[in-house]
């Protein structure tokens, strides 16, 4: 480990990303601690489980201490919902700008940028409503917010916003890692302090008999043992892979004919995005809807996104949250492996699966085997990011407590992420010294 650690700060390369990476989240951590001018922040408090108590999670807290980036780089991650969905065939110029390479990356980019700037004016003005109406935000001084408050703020909230998403594009290119998986990363990494301090005034109570306070802290442990078993079954999803057999059918370099090789499938493909995008395209919505608080249409759609709401009796943005996270398991592993590539990649390296013909019949083949452990992938995913919402349902945990199988699954990803592109980084490095 020291030597690793030695090793990574000797390259020149990886130790000024790394530096540079750690600046850019010092700026961001200093924002998050800047309460927008204005407001009283000391009046917010978060109840229950449901998708802002999520989002003030992920963020690190910034939406109950109310700061410059409440709204966090969440627009961002909802308008590249919206046009990488739109690019798929329901908008011909977006599709087409997806085949011009580099050129068209850059125009989709500048779309994506003018669509979050939007979206973050749209969201910050429900934010300011739902914090008001739901969180008990209150302007310095108590009282009513007026027009020019809510205009005042949420040009400061769209500001954090484009903010944020400037420092997750800076990282992306200068530091390491994903930009915005670092900043979601770093917000997490922030609040889980808190969270174990809250969970240990929550089950050891000081003032009781000695019995009380043995039977608390008994508790206290199993929630610990509890969590890290959780993030060990976490890094256990990570690592599994399905091996798709291959075989060469010429020489290529270090590659000799007949020899068997693999095609890795994560079981988890997708890693963290669709946890992300279903969360973020929830808060939209419920964000959006609670900008028309006299509405009964308007109230009846935020309370069915909402997961902790029953709605007729059903918890339908519990059941809605499932759905999109496996539907954007499946639309982020399709992205990320397309069958139809990966077929064409193996026949322009002489390579085969055994037993199954080249081109259309590997490529049937390799979309059955992906969406196969896609739909396992998305099932556990499910299972592990819904923890948080049920255990406050149904084994009355406090909701700040709660295992956060989505913050969990963030970590580990990240994590897992960042490590394989320093490995990479520090693999390359070796290899250009063999030349």
């Amino acid at each position: 480990m020291i030597r690793k650690l030695v090793s990574i700060f000797k390259n020149k390369e990886l130790r000024e990303r790394i530096i540079f990476t750690l600046g850019i989240i010092l700026v961001f951590r200093f924002g998050c601690t800047l309460v927008v001018p204005g407001v009283d922040s000391s009046s917010i408090t978060f109840s229950g489980s449901d998708i802002f108590t999520l989002m003030n999670v992920l963020g690190g807290g910034n939406l109950q201490s109310f700061s410059l980036f409440a709204l966090g780089i969440s627009p961002y991650i909802t308008s590249s919902i919206i046009i990488q969905l739109l690019s798929m065939g329901i908008l011909p110029k977006l599709e087409d700008l997806t085949k011009q390479g580099e050129k068209g990356r850059k125009k989709i980019d500048n779309a994506t940028r003018y669509l979050t700037l939007i979206l973050a004016a749209v969201q910050g003005y429900g934010i300011i409503l739902v914090m008001k109406n739901n969180y008990g935000l209150t302007p310095v001084g108590g009282g009513e917010f007026t027009t020019w408050d809510y205009i005042y703020i949420t040009t400061i909230l769209v500001a954090g916003s484009m903010f944020t998403m400037w420092l997750a594009d800076r990282i992306t290119a200068r530091g390491i890692g994903n930009g915005v998986s670092m900043i979601i990363f770093t917000g997490i990494i922030a609040s889980i302090p808190t969270q174990f301090v809250n969970a240990y005034y929550s089950f050891v109570d000081l003032t009781g008999n000695s019995q009380e306070m043995f039977t608390g802290f008994v508790k206290l442990l199993a929630y610990v043992i509890v969590y890290l078993l959780v993030i060990i079954f976490v890094v256990f999803i990570e690592k599994s892979v399905r091996k798709i057999p291959l075989q060469h059918s010429q020489n290529t370099t270090q590659i000799k004919a007949g020899d068997v090789h693999h095609l890795p499938v994560k079981l988890n493909p997708s890693g963290v995005m669709p946890v992300i995008f279903a969360s973020s395209l929830m808060m939209a919505v419920v964000t959006i809807a609670s900008m028309f608080p006299n509405s009964e249409g308007a109230a009846k759609v935020a309370a069915i996104f909402n997961y902790s709401t029953k709605v007729d009796g059903v918890y339908w943005g519990l059941i809605i949250y499932v759905v999109l996270i496996i539907l954007f398991t499946f639309f982020w592993t399709n992205m990320q492996m397309d069958s139809k590539k990966l077929s064409e990649n193996l026949a322009k390296n002489n390579s085969f699966i055994p037993g199954i013909r080249q081109g259309k019949e590997t490529e049937k083949y390799l979309f059955r085997v992906i969406n196969r452990v896609a739909f396992v992938g998305g099932i556990v995913l499910t299972a592990i990011a819904v923890l948080p919402v049920l255990l406050p349902i149904y084994f009355d945990l406090d909701a700040s407590i709660a295992f956060g199988g989505t913050s969990i699954i963030i970590l580990v990803g990240v994590a897992s992420e960042t490590y394989e592109q320093i490995r990479s980084k520090l693999a390359g490095k070796s290899y250009k010294g063999f030349m």
